[in-house]
């Protein structure tokens, strides 16, 4: 390999990081190393609205050739969408938009914006508006960046809880560095460390209002692989530990009208989820979740694990079982277009049973309190084109009535979306 050129990049900022990304790849005259392209590459494309790809050209060097990396740049990203996913207290109509300007400063930083919007009935008002806004920006020339975010959610509960005037409003805002230890199509392994405020704010009309202010470090790492112990399956594996912090305007230990009285600002816990996406045939895939938390104390709400909703416990409305420690698990059988349909690029029908249970502290009688939900369902999953999905789900509660329902009716769910 002679040399390394890359064209097609205006900022020359921006052009500097990713020239500094392919000169990772030597060119000191011996054979191309193909883990260091590999790894050169897909950090190229992870940039905001990037796609790169390698071309071999002729060198003038004898018996070399020249690499070239070709680049690419989408300004606008987004994404719109409707679904059903909500409650009745919140929803269930949820409308989404998000949008993403991508190196407009010309530093290959990223500006998104995200709304979410669940209207009260056929008027203007809302149960829930939602509003996002991140800011990431890569920094030196490994793969890390830097990101910061602010989110505020106002929400006013419709269905039983509109006689109460039940009203809430959460403020989210931190700041997240991440690293790209390994980066390559097989295996990648990427750290985080966060610094996570989150203020929420309840009242209604029969009490004193609610109050946290929540202050956390937390520290994660993902893991994916591809494996062929069993024929071709994806493997991915999140992990999480978080601690409360004292300072930075946390509420005091003991302080009155949080939404637990027995939590503490200091409070440790412990997430996970893995997911293993199995081939079984060319049509038919195996999808196993599993999903938990725990902790050795009473949380706050917020930091407390829900089971129930689209993605576990799909019979129940969203976080239908709240527990400070809690695990979920899901199995999903996915056929991948049993019959040619020429309406659709691509579909997939489905069946699925999930599980799970929370286990809550209870100071006062110093034991612990359980809960468990089972469901099963089935559903379908339609690509129209590459950037246009809808999706149809049925879900059956199993060993316990939907709290809102007062039954066992099943739920049904269906969304639809666009990315441009």
């Amino acid at each position: 390999m002679s040399q390394v050129r890359v064209e097609g990049e205006a900022s020359p900022y921006a052009a500097e990081l990713i020239n500094d990304y392919a000169s990772q790849v030597r060119t000191d005259g011996r054979a191309l190393s193909v883990a260091e392209l590999e790894r050169a590459l897909l950090l190229i494309n992870d940039l905001p609205g990037v796609n790169a790809r390698a071309v071999l050209a002729p060198s003038a060097e004898v018996g070399a050739a020249d690499l070239q990396i070709v680049i690419e740049r989408d300004m606008v990203e987004g994404i719109v969408s409707v679904d059903n996913f909500g409650s009745r207290f919140l929803g269930p109509v949820q409308f989404t938009g998000a949008a993403s300007l991508n190196s407009a400063l010309g530093w290959n930083e990223r500006f998104t914006l995200q709304t979410v919007y669940a209207p009260e009935d056929a008027d203007l008002g809302f149960e829930m508006a939602y509003v996002g806004f991140e800011y990431e920006q890569p920094i030196f020339d490994k793969g890390t960046t830097i990101s910061t975010y602010f989110n505020v959610a106002h929400t006013d509960p419709g269905y039983t809880l509109s006689q109460f005037d039940v009203e809430g409003r959460s403020e989210n805002y931190g700041v997240t560095v991440s690293h790209p230890f390994v980066r390559s199509r097989i295996t990648n392994i990427t750290g985080r460390a966060n610094l996570d405020f989150r203020d929420v704010e309840s009242s209604n009309n029969f009490s004193s209002t609610i109050q946290d202010r929540i202050r956390a470090a937390r520290v994660g790492a993902r893991f994916d692989f591809l494996d062929r112990i069993f024929g071709v399956a994806f493997n991915a594996l999140d992990v999480e530990y978080s601690h409360g912090l004292t300072h930075f305007g946390a509420r005091t230990d003991g302080a009155a009208n949080t939404t637990r009285a027995a939590a503490e600002p200091d409070f440790s816990k412990f997430t996970a989820e893995l997911q293993r996406l199995q081939r079984m045939t060319s049509e038919v895939n195996l999808l196993i979740g599993l999903k938990g938390q725990y902790s050795n104390e009473a949380l706050y709400s917020s930091e407390e694990f829900g089971i129930g909703g689209y993605n576990f416990g799909r019979g129940f409305d969203s976080s239908e079982i709240i527990g400070d420690s809690g695990f979920a698990g899901k199995f999903e059988l996915q056929w991948n277009e049993p019959v040619n349909i020429d309406l659709f690029e691509d579909y997939q029908v489905y069946s699925f049973f999930d599980a799970g249970r929370i286990f809550n502290e209870d100071p006062v009688t110093n034991s612990t309190k359980t809960d468990t939900l089972t469901s099963a369902g089935a559903g379908l999953r339609l690509d129209f084109t590459a950037d246009t999905q809808a999706g149809l789900a049925v879900a059956f509660p199993l060993n316990r009535d939907v709290q809102t329902q007062g039954d066992k009716d099943p739920k049904v769910y269906v969304n639809l979306s666009h990315r441009f």
